[in-house]
Formats: structure tokens, C-alpha cells, sequence
């Protein structure tokens, strides 16, 4: 009975005892992306904190304002009156946070988010539409471009396996890529070019501590004329094939041209054949043909290699055209026909005129003569 009653106290008396906090300062260091967990303990493991508020305030000096009442915490905060749990931490989770018993006790921690924090929301993927063709910025970046992440990966959502695959592994992405991290460490940006209907999907932009952005990538298709296009050339001209699309917004990708003497026959990369050496210039929109020949004359396909393609009939006709002498010279032979012809005739009255004077001249002296010799 006596050691019933001695416990009862005991226990009593160890509920009774106030809980009394530490009074150094706690700091914790995390990076942008983790969890960070602040522990509420008394100096007495034997006594808990009770009627707990947790607070924050961004330098320590300014107004402390309770957790619960910050949008800034929203869905990332768990707790009780012994633990506050942040998760995703964001450089503005950065400060001090205080687990205050409204007792005139309280503990403080500092809370230190080092590293990169990556701008945008992570729930939203970013929507981009772009046409073939062309190249296009996916955007990723810390909140302070001058800080550079531990590391960082670009990432493609295959839709046949919805698995995501580093772009640098993947033959589609070759040479077609660029980063520009090197420059400015926060820029975690990847510009793609030359796009095709192939790009078209989900990117990804992650960090450590589970931190990404994510970019739907929508590719407006190149749509090329069904019609075939028929040009009339002769023997010695230049002939301009033209690989358009429909959208002029849109430019064919991936291109190939060809040629067929017949359209029957196998189609023959232009590149591949001796017969347009150093007579040939080309790209995905235009293919140019120089000093043309009989041997010319035929089919040519701009061929997308996806099923599409449009086909171009060069008919070479005739002899090379007439060789008619330049305006420019032309003007300059008859400037110079005047002027002779302006020259010569001067000349010849000038030559006249000196004529007359000479027998003018022969007439008075004769005339002088006869005077003399009758006196």
C-alpha cells in the first residue's frame, strides 16, 4: 500500500515539471530541394513542450509570424508541438524559425538554403509550340544565375517505354544541342534546332535533392504540295527548286534530294552523282543546278524521309540562248563611235579652214609682187 502511494507521486510529480528549452541557437544547412526537419526538445528528456507555436522571421530582427499563416509554406509543412518537417526547401525557406511555448520560452534555428533553386513551378509543366524546322529554347535556370548546381541533367519522356532517357544518350539529339552553363552557371537552358515531329514530347531539366522542371514540346508538322511542279529551263541556265510547305510558318527537316530520269526508275541522291560535280548547291529548302544540260532533264524529288515528299519535272530544252552584248557595253561602243566620228570632222574643217588661208595668203602676196614690179 505505502509503495503504491510513492509511485503515485512520482509519477505526479514528473508530470508536474516544466519543460525548459536550450538557449543556444541551432543551425542547419541544407540544399534547395531537400527536407529539413527542426526538433522541439526540453533540456529534460523526460519533458515535452506543450502549447507550441512555431514561428518564422527572415533575419531574426523582423516580425515573427506563424508558420500556418504563410502561403509561402503551403503543402510543403508538416507539424506537431515537438518537430516542424519543410519540404522542397527554396532559397526563400532560408531564415529563422522559432518553437515558441507562449511561456516566454522559445528555442531558435537558423535555417541556411545553399545552392541552387530552380525558377518556375515544378508542378506545371511549361508549354512551347514550335513548326519543324526551326530550333527552340527549353528553359531552365536557378533563381541566381551565377550559381552553379552540383550537377544537372536534360531528360526525354519515351512514349513507347514512359521512360525518361539523358538526351546526351540518344543518336536523335546529336549534334543538334547546346548548353549554355559554361557561360553563365545558372543558365541551365538546352536549345534545340533543326526540330522534327521526333522532338515532339516531354523534357525534363532535374537537379539534386529532386528538383526539376518539366517543358512540353508540341512540333507543328511540315505539310509539303501534293501537286508536281514543272519548270522549263534551257541548255546553260540555272534551274531553282524550291522544298516549301504548305504552313509557311513551317520548314521541311531532314530533307534529301533525288532525281529519276524517268520517275520509274531508282531515285539517286543528287550528292552521290558525278554528273552535277561542282554544279550543285543545296539545302532542306532549295536546290540549285547550274550551266544545265540535256542530261539534266528529268525528275527530282525533295524527300522528307517520313513519307513525305514532293516531286519537281525539269524539262531542258534547245540550244543555249543567243549571246546578246551587255547594255553597259553597248553604251560605252557607242559613246566612243560618237566621239571619234565628232573628232574626224573637226579635224577635217580645221584642215580645210587652214587651207583657205594659205591661198588667201598666196594671192595677196602675188598681188604684192605686181604692184612693185609697175612702180
Amino acid at each position: 500500500m505505502w509503495f503504491s502511494v510513492c509511485l503515485f507521486n512520482l509519477i505526479l510529480n514528473t508530470g508536474n515539471t516544466a519543460c525548459r528549452f536550450p538557449g543556444s541557437l541551432q543551425s542547419i544547412v541544407k540544399s534547395p530541394g531537400q527536407s529539413a526537419i527542426l526538433l522541439c526538445s526540453c533540456t529534460d528528456p523526460n519533458t515535452r513542450p506543450a502549447n507550441v507555436i512555431w514561428e518564422f522571421s527572415a533575419s531574426g530582427f523582423e516580425t515573427w509570424e506563424p508558420v500556418t499563416q504563410s502561403d509561402l509554406y503551403r503543402n510543403r509543412v508538416e507539424f506537431n508541438e515537438t518537430t516542424l518537417l519543410l519540404s522542397h526547401l527554396t532559397k526563400k525557406d532560408q531564415g529563422y524559425y522559432r518553437c515558441n511555448m507562449r511561456n516566454a520560452q522559445f528555442r531558435n534555428f537558423f535555417l541556411r538554403v545553399q545552392g541552387c533553386t530552380l525558377s518556375g513551378q515544378q508542378e506545371t509543366p511549361i508549354e512551347i509550340t514550335v513548326s519543324s524546322g526551326q530550333s527552340v529554347l527549353l528553359p531552365c535556370s536557378c533563381t541566381d544565375l551565377q550559381t552553379r548546381p552540383a550537377s544537372f541533367i536534360w531528360e526525354f519522356l519515351e512514349q513507347h517505354t514512359s521512360a525518361w532517357v539523358p538526351v546526351t544518350q540518344s543518336d536523335l539529339y546529336r549534334g543538334r544541342m547546346e548548353l549554355f552553363n559554361e557561360t553563365t552557371p545558372g543558365n541551365l537552358s538546352l536549345l534545340l534546332s533543326h526540330l522534327t515531329e521526333k522532338d515532339q514530347g516531354y523534357y525534363r531539366c532535374e537537379i539534386p535533392h529532386y528538383q526539376f522542371r518539366d517543358v512540353h514540346l508540341t512540333v507543328r508538322a511540315c505539310t509539303l504540295p501534293g501537286n508536281r511542279q514543272n519548270i522549263d529551263k534551257s541548255q546553260g541556265q540555272s534551274a531553282i527548286l524550291l522544298c516549301s510547305c504548305t504552313d509557311p510558318n513551317t520548314r521541311p527537316a531532314n530533307v534529301i534530294w533525288e532525281f529519276s530520269a524517268s520517275g520509274f526508275e531508282t531515285w539517286v541522291p543528287v550528292t552521290q552523282s558525278d554528273l552535277y560535280r561542282n554544279r550543285v548547291e543545296f539545302n532542306e529548302t532549295t536546290l540549285l543546278l547550274s550551266n544545265l544540260t540535256k542530261k539534266d532533264q528529268g525528275y527530282y524529288r525533295c524527300n522528307m524521309r517520313n513519307a513525305q515528299f514532293r516531286d519537281f519535272f525539269l524539262h531542258v530544252q534547245g540550244p543555249p540562248p543567243p549571246q546578246y552584248i551587255p547594255f553597259a557595253l553597248l553604251a560605252v561602243l557607242i559613246f566612243h563611235l560618237m566621239f571619234l566620228g565628232v573628232f574626224l570632222k573637226t579635224r577635217g574643217t580645221s584642215t580645210k579652214q587652214q587651207g583657205n588661208q594659205n591661198d588667201l595668203s598666196k594671192a595677196i602676196y602675188e598681188n604684192y609682187s605686181e604692184t612693185v614690179e609697175i612702180q
